[in-house]
């Protein structure tokens, strides 16, 4: 169909014969297209909006892929449905991009690419993305988002600033996928990341304008932090490569936790707030891992009790301040600088 610039709707049902076969290409130019009914009771084949001014999911959407190239408007996918590529991907390029219900893509290549080119990228809390392949986010003013996201081993990127805007939860799965934060990252929510062996980049600022809530990494291979972090507590309960952290560390209401192969500390950690206790475990059943290795600049500030161990021993060359709570180094260490333990009356511990 193509409208050479006319609206296109679709008021009522709009299925397929066969189901994944029959194709739907629309052309509408800067006009607007809109699905006011159920699509693909009967799964459509390749559905393509090749051009179009705003469009609106309405209902739910089922067909075989669903590609949209171009738009000058808001895509919508409405609260009252959900979009479904029952063989292949989702793709969707448009000026602003909203995503009020789920998006399902499981079968086949199943990636899932949202690009709000000159707008906003906008996820609501019901509008998780479940994925066989990789996901791809992109606003161009940011995404603000509620969403969880889930693929079966595939990378999952947010390509610019991102705001939380709920608890989310992004997971890929036991195999590779790797999660990549290239821009900020800032929202007073929870943010919980099962990675199995893919790796976590932080790429840049996290919580530098509003902190994050709790952040629990379940597993992962090797972790990046290559800025300032600040939430209102970090866990990482598995690893099986190295977590680093190149700039401040802050948890501004609880604990840092971290247990994993190897870790290496670049920059300081401060958590004076709370019950503030600072536990580092390089001790994850790898013994051939660097261990935990903390640079000058790595300095430990506490509220509470520094639990320090790695099974391939400790390196370090970074002062330690706690207030009257313990300072316990489990492992064999090796001083690579001057070094300052304060416990203000806590018990130091070398075992």
């Amino acid at each position: 169909l193509d409208s050479a610039g006319g609206q296109i709707d679709f008021l009522s049902a709009l299925t397929g014969t066969t189901a994944d076969t029959e194709t739907l290409t629309l052309t509408a130019g800067a006009g607007a297209i809109n699905f006011d009914a159920a699509v693909g009771a009967t799964a459509l084949g390749a559905a393509q909006i090749v051009t179009a001014g705003n469009v609106g999911i309405d209902s739910t959407f089922d067909a075989a892929s669903f590609t949209q190239t171009a738009g000058t408007g808001t895509t919508t996918i409405g609260a009252g449905g959900g979009l479904t590529a029952t063989t292949g991907d989702v793709s969707i390029a448009a000026n602003v991009i909203d995503v009020n219900a789920g998006i399902t893509a499981t079968a086949g290549t199943g990636a899932v690419t949202l690009d709000a080119e000159t707008g906003a990228l906008t996820i609501a809390a019901a509008g998780d993305i479940s994925s066989a392949g990789a996901v791809g986010l992109t606003g161009a003013t940011g995404i603000s988002t509620a969403g969880d996201v889930t693929t079966t081993g595939d990378n999952i990127s947010f390509n610019s600033a991102t705001t939380l805007t709920g608890d989310v939860l992004l997971d890929t799965g036991a195999g590779a996928g790797t999660v990549t934060f290239a821009n900020t990252l800032g929202g007073a929510q929870s943010l919980g990341i099962t990675a199995g062996t893919g790796a976590i980049d932080f790429d840049n600022t996290v919580g530098a304008g509003t902190a994050l809530g709790a952040v629990t990494l379940t597993s992962a291979g090797n972790v990046t932090a290559d800025n300032t972090f600040t939430a209102a507590s970090l866990t990482q309960s598995a690893g099986t490569g190295t977590t680093t952290f190149s700039n401040t560390l802050t948890a501004m209401t609880g604990d840092i936790s971290v247990t994993t192969d190897s870790i290496a500390l670049d920059g300081n950690i401060v958590a004076t707030a709370g019950t503030g206790a600072v536990t580092l475990n390089a001790d994850n059943g790898n013994s051939s891992g660097l261990g935990l290795v903390i640079d000058a600049a790595g300095d430990i500030d506490a509220d509470g009790l520094v639990d320090l161990t790695a099974a391939t021993g400790i390196s370090t060359a970074g002062d330690i301040t706690t207030t009257a709570d313990a300072i316990t180094f489990n492992s064999a260490t090796t001083l690579t600088g001057n070094v300052a333990l304060d416990s203000a009356g806590g018990q130091i511990d070398f075992l």
